[in-house]
């Protein structure tokens, strides 16, 4: 199995660039030097485009130079983008990634540097213009950036870059926010409406994945009242909480956790096959009831099993907050905020639920 992962690029073409002596064109490929006040703005209207790249490491860097491995970083599928100006652009499956140079930039006003990594598309070494610019931090479209030639070539881990998401809406205090926004120490509110801050963020990009891995749809208004707003996307062992007075005689809480695996046998929730999935995993100071697409669903409870399926780099992170997790098998630190049900007591909860005329809420 290859590594890779996914990106968050954004179009060349939806950059514009003054003081740089007209050196950063489609068809630049480094080295050069940028005088002092060179700028970059990425246009208003600019959006992400988000791609999953086979590579035989888990480094984002030049394809052709990768190493002499048959898999060399390239594109898993076509891809369709349209530029800020609506053209559209057309990126092919298969084609090999070439980093061919990286500057650092900083947004004019402040602010933390990000790396560019400036990349051309084509196939084999027939050499292409450059289409993609990799940032390792999101970019703000209409920010004008102050930038300076970093390096010919360049790369970094595919953990490193940002946005590995779809876009799934968590509810902060200020409103709703894209998962792929939120960063340790942000704040996100609880289902009982407490305002809680995030102490680790986690992802775990996966290439063709196994049947245990592949994800759950829960489409938009699946689980009754309207929710969730939008389509949710949660691995199987994800756990959604229900609701109902009866649980209490036969669960000992009105409120339970159900696996999202469970539930596909509910209209409008199903396993899906697809080629590339990518969990993102949320952690508080204890283990929460936090709302997705405006749905009642639990934050990570980094037990021994949950540990398992994380990369070395994530699990490093959580002993860093809790030393205790370097046992692989030790328990987690956190009580679950409510009760799991296993496969036979979550149909049990839903046929309590029919027999009220209810649809599952959450």
């Amino acid at each position: 199995m290859p590594n890779g992962g996914f990106i968050s690029a954004y179009l060349f073409a939806d950059f514009s660039f003054e003081n740089d002596n007209n050196q950063l064109v489609p068809s630049q490929n480094g080295p050069f030097s940028l005088p002092s006040n060179a700028q970059a703005t990425l246009a208003s209207g600019a959006e992400k485009v988000e791609l999953c790249v086979i590579d035989d490491d888990p480094e984002f860097e030049d394809g052709f130079q990768d190493d002499t491995d048959p898999i060399d970083q390239n594109l898993f599928k076509d891809e369709i983008a349209i530029d800020a100006a609506g053209n559209t652009i057309t990126l092919e499956g298969g084609d090999v990634l070439e980093v061919e140079f990286t500057l650092r930039a900083t947004p004019v006003g402040g602010g933390s540097s990000i790396d560019l990594l400036f990349v051309a598309v084509g196939p084999g070494e027939t050499q292409r213009d450059l289409q993609l610019v990799v940032a390792t931090a999101l970019l703000t479209p209409g920010q004008t950036y102050d930038i300076t030639f970093l390096n010919d070539g360049g790369g970094t881990p595919y953990a490193d870059i940002p946005c590995f998401v779809r876009g799934t809406h968590i509810t902060t205090p200020e409103g709703e926010r894209r998962v792929e926004e939120l960063r340790v120490g942000d704040m996100v509110l609880t289902a009982s409406g407490k305002a809680r801050k995030i102490t680790w963020l986690g992802h775990r990009a996966m290439l063709l994945p196994s049947e245990a891995n592949k994800p759950v749809r829960i489409s938009a208004g699946a689980l009754g009242f309207g929710l969730p707003k939008r389509d949710l996307w949660v691995s199987p062992q994800h756990g959604m909480m229900l609701s109902d007075y009866q649980f209490d005689m036969y669960f000992q809480s009105m409120e339970v956790l159900v696996r999202a695996g469970h539930l596909t046998n509910r209209p409008g929730i199903d396993r899906c096959d697809v080629p590339v999935v990518e969990y993102f995993h949320i952690m508080l100071e204890d283990h929460d009831i936090i709302l997705a697409e405006g749905t009642a669903t639990e934050t990570f409870l980094p037990g021994p099993d949950s540990r398992a399926g994380l990369e070395s780099t994530a699990v490093a992170a959580l002993c860093v907050l809790h030393p205790e997790l370097a046992n692989p098998r030790a328990p987690s630190p956190f009580k679950p905020a409510r009760p799991y049900l296993r496969a036979y007591e979550a149909r049990l909860a839903q046929v309590l639920m029919a027999q009220r005329g209810l649809k599952l809420v959450a």
